[in-house]
C-alpha cells in the first residue's frame, strides 16, 4: 500500500526510571500489503500495560525484549483494511498484537480476536477485558506460581534504581 505512510513509535533508548520522551523515535515508513494469510490492519486503540516497561529492558524475562530502533510492542485494537485471509474480512474490527504503530501487517490465524459491534466499547479489549485480563486468568487458571515476591505495576522506581 504504497499510498499509506505509516507513522512507528520505536524504542530510541533503554529507559532509566521512568521512560521519557527522549526514549522513542517516531518513524515514518511505507505500509506493506499484505500477504497470504495476513492483514492489514488501521489501528484504533493501544494498550499501554505495566508488561510493555519490562519488554524495554535488556534482561532475561519470560518474554524477548523490544530491541533498539524496534518498534514498541503492543495489544491494540484495529479495522481491517486488506485481507488475503478467508476468516478476516475488510472492515472487521480485531484486537491483536499491533504494536506502537497506526497500521500493521499480521497472520490472520494466531492472536487476532474480532471483535463485534455487540462487544461493547472496543478499546476495553485494550485493557481489562484484553491483555492484562488474559494474562491474570491464564496464571490463575493454568496454576501459575506464586508472585509475593515478584514486583507490582507502579514499582518501576523500585526495579530500575
Amino acid at each position: 500500500m504504497p499510498e499509506l505512510v505509516n507513522r512507528r513509535w520505536t524504542l530510541a533508548n533503554r529507559p532509566v526510571g521512568y521512560p521519557e520522551e527522549s526514549d522513542f523515535a517516531v518513524i515514518e515508513t511505507d505500509v506493506d500489503d499484505p500477504q497470504h494469510g495476513e492483514i492489514l490492519v488501521r489501528t484504533l486503540f493501544l494498550s499501554l500495560d505495566p508488561y510493555m516497561r519490562g519488554r524495554m529492558r535488556d534482561r532475561r524475562s519470560y518474554a524477548v525484549p523490544v530491541g533498539i530502533g524496534d518498534v514498541v510492542v503492543g495489544e491494540g485494537v484495529g479495522r481491517v483494511i486488506a485481507s488475503q485471509s478467508d476468516d478476516v474480512a475488510v472492515g472487521d474490527i480485531v484486537a491483536c498484537q499491533i504494536g506502537w504503530q497506526e497500521y500493521a501487517v499480521v497472520p490472520a490465524h494466531t492472536g487476532v480476536d474480532g471483535l463485534s459491534r455487540s462487544f461493547g466499547c472496543w478499546a476495553a479489549a485494550t485493557g481489562g477485558d484484553g491483555a492484562r485480563f488474559s494474562c491474570v486468568w491464564c496464571g490463575r487458571r493454568c496454576g501459575g506460581p506464586n508472585c509475593k515476591d515478584e514486583w507490582l505495576p507502579g514499582d518501576w522506581d523500585r526495579r530500575d534504581g
